[in-house]
């Protein structure tokens, strides 16, 4: 409906996926295929490498923590901690897996928003709209990488500094691994120290790498998509007399092409939501039993590295349903902003199609978690509560 002006701006969707895109490629994925070859020929050796390492690296992790959970039965503290580690790594292999085998279906998402989406010039007004989800999504991104990548690079040093539990009793040794782990050899004595501790960083390392892009990914695509809902809000509002025929069929094409890409990123993560949400509410559970369990005056830094793992996994759920929570108020709105134009100025067929696509509209976008319940902030309080409820069971069951 605006005609294109010399200080209207376009918007450069790659410039956004840029960031995780370099975080994709550490598990082997090319987010931005601006090469054909990787459509047409499939996995190269390099990203199969990739993907087989931190694969194995990660199984690394789970297969001897599993081990060594059989001997904390009756310590709650550690088993708690064991089992957690178990918990997040699988959480991450379920995000690469999900990854791997909707590869294609995550490009042409986003080629539809590169090259569909985001094909018209913004006025300055719609600018500034476009700008407010955009740092949402910049934030976030730049949230997961310094935060993540931060915790993980203390967490994995704190071996370095104080000497905690581990698996042999001798609470004087002075080599410990990041994870409690049971392996089939002893890996105390070099060179057998250094290789399970580089490779316990390896199987950390993409682990965050895993969270942080399928993470910022989904940030980036559902705010572009509030973006554009927000945008097509303005667009709806200024229906008046002089809307054409013409201008509203671009408005209703728009409207459609929003639909199918709200269903889309739906179709993407709803099932790894689905994961993610049972996983995480056991492991807020067990990270409040390690917190409740350790003293602060004694031992300080163990309990400000508990509090830091704590936040990392708190505040990556409360983003996830923040995200889906905008996502459904936005296309909400839509609705509303349809109703409250000026409608009944404009002629007869736009007024038909106006209440066509008002019934449409009734119908909000939402994300759900493996189609079984939509994602919003009463989800994220309900992850809480559920968690608080196990905690409390756990801690009444516990021995001692």
């Amino acid at each position: 409906m605006d005609s294109v002006r010399p200080n209207d701006k376009k918007v450069n969707v790659d410039s956004r996926l840029r960031k995780t895109h370099v975080v994709m490629r550490m598990l082997g994925f090319h987010l931005l295929d601006y090469e054909s070859r990787y459509e047409s020929s499939g996995t190269t050796r390099s990203d199969l490498f990739l993907r087989l390492l931190a694969t194995a690296s990660l199984l690394y992790i789970v297969i001897p923590a599993i081990t060594a959970m059989t001997q904390f039965f009756h310590d709650l503290r550690h088993l708690s901690e064991v089992t957690s580690v178990v918990l997040s790594c699988t959480q991450s292999l379920s995000l690469i897996a999900n990854l791997y085998l909707q590869e294609s279906k995550y490009r042409q998402v986003v080629k539809k928003m590169r090259e569909e989406l985001w094909t018209e010039s913004l006025t300055p007004i719609l600018w500034d709209q476009f700008r407010i989800f955009d740092r949402f999504a910049a934030i976030i991104t730049m949230y997961m990488i310094i935060v993540f990548y931060g915790v993980l690079s203390v967490y994995l040093t704190s071996p370095l500094w104080f000497h905690n539990f581990n698996l042999y009793k001798d609470l004087n040794a002075m080599r410990r691994i990041p994870f409690i782990a049971k392996f089939y050899y002893d890996e105390r004595p070099s060179p057998q120290y250094e290789i399970t501790y580089a490779c316990q960083i390896l199987g950390c390392f993409y682990a965050m790498t895993s969270d942080v892009g399928l993470v910022s990914l989904y940030a980036i695509l559902s705010m572009h998509l509030c973006a554009k809902l927000r945008l097509l809000t303005v667009k709806f509002t200024e229906i008046d007399a002089t809307t054409t025929a013409q201008d509203f069929t671009e408005l209703v094409r728009e409207h459609r092409y929003l639909i199918q890409f709200a269903k889309d990123v739906e179709d993407l993560h709803s099932p790894i939501l689905l994961v993610h949400f049972l996983l995480s509410t056991i492991l807020i559970c067990l990270n409040v039993v390690k917190l409740t369990s350790v003293s602060v005056h004694q031992n300080r830094l163990e309990f400000s590295l508990f509090v830091m793992y704590f936040a990392g996994a708190f505040f990556e759920i409360f983003i996830l349903c923040w995200i889906a929570n905008k996502v459904f108020l936005e296309s909400e709105n839509l609705a509303t902003a349809i109703y409250c134009s000026r409608w009944f100025e404009a002629a007869k067929p736009v007024q038909h199609g106006v209440l066509l696509t008002l019934m449409r509209a009734q119908s909000p976008s939402v994300l759900t978690a493996g189609k079984f319940f939509p994602i919003s902030l009463e989800s994220f309080g309900t992850v809480c509560t559920t968690a608080v409820s196990y905690y409390t069971l756990l801690k009444s069951v516990a021995p001692g």
